[in-house]
């Protein structure tokens, strides 16, 4: 995953709007440990009012940024 991917969450948030995380735009990316698969990044979400960071293996790709 990059910036400018569009992305929401599988199964949506557990007791949290499920519309909301349905489409976020990444805006930034960053390692946070040795292993590939330890990856946060920086998701605007519909609806929200401020990027909120997720880790990348909790996400997945709608579109992909070119």
């Amino acid at each position: 995953m990059k910036t400018g991917d569009l992305v929401k969450h599988p199964q949506g948030m557990v007791n949290v709007c499920d519309v909301m995380y349905s489409c976020g735009l990444i805006l930034e990316t960053e390692m946070v440990g040795p292993l590939p698969q330890w990856k946060n990044c920086l998701i605007w979400w519909k609806g929200m009012t401020g990027p909120v960071y997720s880790a990348e293996d909790n996400l997945e790709v709608l579109s992909e940024s070119r």
